[in-house]
């Protein structure tokens, strides 16, 4: 096995794995299997989620963070920066501003949970209607991980609601939700939105409208 030199131990890059991407089998896929899927998915993220890391960051320690609020304003920030000055109706000094209040609301005590960062329904592989794997790790690191309910709200959630409540008891059984996760996740989906507000506004401008209506939306709900 070769052996990464940034990791000093064996690294293993694991290309293919054998099954059918769930975006694949999702159309035909009943009301039971969806379910089932939803349970599985939440079993499954809960545990990833379970994984604690050393310190807010990437994996390997390049970058590493005190706690989670010093995470999360750094992160907010790179986004702001690649944003114009109008993204929103309050511009963006006043988006820079109700979010960092948010970031300053989240408790210090939040611990690093290793994330996937890209969970969505081509990244989880099936084999015999059973969720087998989940694929790309590459945007993986320790972080809040109410991050990684952006994408799965809105590329999985939204679409197939009845199955939102299934994952959230399967998830809260491997890996409790704290008692304010609901404006935590909250938080969550207003980072993501952001992130593909900057992201779409640079490279395909015709989706970005959407992500910054989600963000006007959780403005609303901020004053």
């Amino acid at each position: 096995m070769p052996e990464s030199a940034a990791l000093g131990a064996p690294l293993l890059v694991q290309e293919y794995q054998d099954g059918t991407p769930a975006d694949e089998a999702w159309e035909a896929m009943d009301s039971t299997q969806r379910m089932t899927f939803a349970s599985d998915l939440g079993q499954l993220v809960g545990r990833i989620h379970s994984c604690s890391g050393p310190w807010f960051g990437d994996v390997l320690g390049t970058e590493k963070y005190p706690d989670i609020r010093a995470f999360l304003h750094t992160l907010v920030d790179s986004r702001l920066a690649q944003a114009p000055e109008d993204i929103t109706s309050i511009g963006r000094d006043g988006l820079s501003a109700a979010i960092h209040r948010a970031v300053d609301a989240v408790p210090l005590d939040g611990a690093p949970s290793l994330t996937h960062g890209d969970l969505w329904r081509p990244n989880v592989v099936l084999r015999e209607g059973r969720i087998a794997c989940l694929l790309d790790f590459e945007h993986g690191r320790y972080s809040d991980r109410v991050l990684d309910f952006g994408k799965l709200d809105e590329h999985i959630f939204n679409e197939f609601p009845e199955g939102r409540a299934v994952f959230l008891d399967a998830y809260d059984e491997v890996c409790a939700l704290p008692d304010d996760w609901e404006s935590r996740v909250r938080l969550g989906h207003a980072v993501h939105a952001l992130s593909m507000s900057v992201y779409f506004l640079r490279w395909t401008p015709k989706w970005a409208p959407q992500y910054v209506c989600e963000l006007e939306e959780w403005l609303a709900t901020q004053a």
